[in-house]
């Protein structure tokens, strides 16, 4: 009987271990995701900013009114940034062939290098987020997340 004890004793202890590994693992992952959300929120903000400015420069090319149309239209965070390239494109090239006044290329130009000095943080979490997930800790917080279990 003693022996039974010791065993269903070893095997709850054993549970438990496994249930708190599981559930730190999971609150990891949880936190991992947040900052790189936040990260991405910082970056978004940074583009608005971008998007506002061109907005006021009321005789802006077509190329940049459009790029401004797609940056709106994106639906996920990746197809955002990706318009956002796009939209820093069309407005270098826009203000090399038909130039703004001086305090809106000033502007322009603020807004753009704000965004470049935020990108820095937001690839560090993403590359830390995306390490964290090939540990065995993050897969297994992302399976759980995601109902892979």
């Amino acid at each position: 009987m003693r022996k039974l004890i010791l065993v269903v004793a070893i095997l709850v202890m054993g549970g438990i271990m496994v249930g708190a590994f599981t559930i730190d693992s999971v609150r990891l992952t949880l936190a991992a995701r947040q900052r790189v959300v936040e990260a991405d929120d910082a970056l978004k903000t940074a583009e608005i900013r971008l998007v506002r400015t061109l907005s006021a420069w009321g005789d802006a090319p077509e190329s940049v009114k459009s790029a401004i149309q797609a940056y709106q239209a994106a639906k996920t965070p990746e197809e955002r940034r990706g318009a956002y390239d796009g939209l820093v494109a069309a407005t270098q090239q826009a203000i090399t062939s038909q130039p703004p006044i001086a305090t809106t290329k000033d502007d322009i130009a603020g807004a753009i290098n704000r965004r470049v000095v935020i990108e820095r943080p937001f690839n560090e979490v993403t590359e830390e987020y995306d390490r964290w997930r090939k540990t065995t800790r993050g897969r297994l917080g992302e399976q759980m997340l995601n109902g892979e279990h």
